[in-house]
């Protein structure tokens, strides 16, 4: 079976060419031969960017003739970002929210698109950690506008107002932070001997 070229390059089969390019640079710079001057690192180098060369031209070769991604009777394996999501669906619906967390780490920062980060929004949402999911709906909502998905999961976190728990990532704090703290010195004046808040 030939080695599928998007799995080289570490991209689904519906990578944009920008995220194409991307992928290959990203690669391509960790293997540069100036860096593994010396063999036997030298020689895994050079293998590694030789083989990088040939998923990106095969990739081009692919796309530009239109043909479908078989060659001589092999199959490449798949690899897409669908099948990716799908699994990570499921993992939420079979409440695995930690297993889909760790699926969604796992995706390399320059594949992380609209889609990445609202199933991210969803596992912070499952979770609990909301101020994380708004903010995560949110960078969904901004890389792809016309979604009405992204939007509609953003505004109903922006709006929601009746969550019993809200996580900060800031660092201001809100009243109920400040009686915590009060109530908190209070006990540990009593505890010296003084008294903070008299009539606690």
């Amino acid at each position: 079976m030939k080695r599928n070229p998007y799995e080289v390059l570490g991209i689904p089969e519906s990578a944009s060419s920008e995220e194409l390019k991307n992928a290959y640079k990203y690669l391509a710079r960790k293997f540069e031969e100036d860096k593994y001057a010396d063999p036997p690192l030298c020689d895994i180098a050079k293998q590694k960017l030789e083989e990088l060369n040939w998923a990106y031209d095969e990739i081009i070769r692919l796309r530009s003739s239109n043909s479908s991604y078989y060659a001589s009777g092999n199959q490449y394996q798949s690899y897409g970002s669908n099948n990716q999501y799908t699994d990570i669906y499921r993992l939420l619906d079979e409440g695995k929210y930690y297993e889909a967390e760790s699926r969604l780490d796992a995706i390399p920062e320059y594949l992380r698109d609209a889609e990445w980060y609202y199933l991210r929004g969803k596992t912070y949402y499952f979770l609990g950690w909301y101020d994380s999911a708004e903010n995560a709906y949110k960078t969904a909502h901004k890389k792809d506008k016309s979604n009405p998905k992204y939007k509609e999961a953003y505004e109903n976190m922006r709006g929601s107002r009746d969550i019993p728990y809200k996580e900060s990532d800031s660092s201001s704090c809100d009243a109920g932070d400040l009686c915590c703290s009060l109530l908190c010195a209070d006990c540990c004046c009593e505890c010296m001997g003084g008294d903070l808040i008299p009539c606690c």
